[in-house]
């Protein structure tokens, strides 16, 4: 009997042996998946981070980008406004021009018909006076 309880103490301390290995092998697993948790939580913070700075980036960029389109549009809106009023005045400039040019047409074609007129009225006045001189130098010769 005695030789029994030998065996089996034998046996409960080996079982024991075990068991406090068992124990040791699950803390050192415990521990193992502690640091990997905490690990995950640490790069899951760094990610919150780094998503949170991402999207400030992301609506800084958004907010430049609208100001920069309203800045074009409104510059495209002035050039275009100065470029109609330019053109109304090259179309105003072009009409006086076109005007003027029709009245100096006009007036060279007035200037010359009073010109021809008047060369006619030369003409016909040095004939007349010939014909006075010649009537004259007739009038002294009888």
């Amino acid at each position: 009997r005695t030789q029994q309880v030998a065996e089996e103490l034998i046996e409960t301390k080996g079982l024991l042996d075990s068991m406090r290995n068992e124990t040791a092998n699950l803390k050192a697993e415990k521990n193992l998946w502690k640091d990997i948790q905490d690990r995950m939580s640490k790069d899951n913070e760094n990610l919150i981070e780094e998503k949170n700075r991402l999207n400030h980036l992301l609506a800084t960029q958004q907010s430049l980008e609208n100001e920069r389109n309203m800045s074009e549009s409104e510059a495209r809106r002035k050039a275009q406004a100065k470029i109609d009023t330019l053109e109304r005045e090259l179309s105003d400039v072009q009409r006086k021009l076109s005007n003027e040019t029709e009245e100096g047409k006009k007036l060279q074609l007035r200037k010359e018909f009073e010109s021809k007129e008047a060369q006619k009225r030369i003409d016909e006045l040095m004939t007349s006076l010939g014909q006075i001189r010649e009537e004259h130098v007739g009038v002294k010769t009888t």
